[in-house]
Parts: C-alpha cells; structure tokens; sequence
C-alpha cells in the first residue's frame, strides 16, 4: 500500500493522470481515512456540492437533449477541463438555457394571444372604422 499526500490544487490532475493508467483501466484503489466523519465534516464539502449541482445540470441537459433527440457526437481529442472549469462552464450553458426556455415560452404566450385576439368577434368601433374605410 501507498499513501500519497497531494497538494488540493493538484489533486483532480493527478488523480486524472493515475485513471488514466493502464489504458485508461485504472490501476489504484482508495481507502476512506475519514470513515468516522460525516459529509459535512470533511474537508472537500464544497467540492462534492459542485458535483452534486453538475450533475443536476447534466440531468436537465440529458433531458432536453433526448426530447429534441439530437445527440452530436465530438470527436476531438482534447484535454480534460477542471472540475471548476466544469462547473463554471455548466453554469454558463444553464443560464443560457433557462434564457431560451423563457424566450420560449414568451413566444408561446404571444402567439397565444395572437390567437385569441383573431378569433374574437369585432367590437362595435372596429366595425365602424373598417364601414367608413370602404
């Protein structure tokens, strides 16, 4: 057994690098030296709360993405982002999201009263208007 002591900051690369090990199998198992502690006791809270609003970003998108049924696949090669670049990025993309649902649903709602206002029956004044017109 090893034990390695890892500086915070470079704890997501290394711990990266050590997956990718072995054809990307793995090759390391870890042990719970805080077993004793709850959640919030531990020193990465904040960490595990971001993985926790990730993944339910991810969800949201997974959701949206097999309602359009629309699944593009990359395949560039390209470096793996931080696990805050991760979530900076999430974040950004939700935002834009939410924006095009309301956008959405704005567009519904006008369109809606565009409907309703067309199928009204004209008032007295209109009918007026529309008589001197011809």
């Amino acid at each position: 057994m090893v034990q390695l002591f890892i500086q915070s900051e470079a704890a997501h690369d290394t711990l990266q690098c050590l997956a990718q090990l072995n054809d990307g199998q793995g090759c390391i198992q870890f042990k719970d030296e805080n077993a004793d502690k709850s959640a919030f006791q531990r020193l990465f809270v904040s960490d595990v709360r971001r993985c926790d609003d990730m993944l339910r970003i991810l969800r949201a998108f997974k959701e949206l993405v097999a309602k359009e049924k629309k699944l593009k696949g990359n395949g560039e090669d390209e470096r793996q982002p931080t696990l805050h670049e991760l979530h900076d990025k999430l974040l950004e993309v939700e935002k834009d999201m939410k924006e095009h649902g309301n956008a959405f649903h704005l567009l519904q709602k006008q369109q809606n009263d565009i409907r309703v206002s067309s199928s009204r029956p004209l008032s007295v004044r209109a009918r007026s208007r529309i008589a001197c017109q011809l």
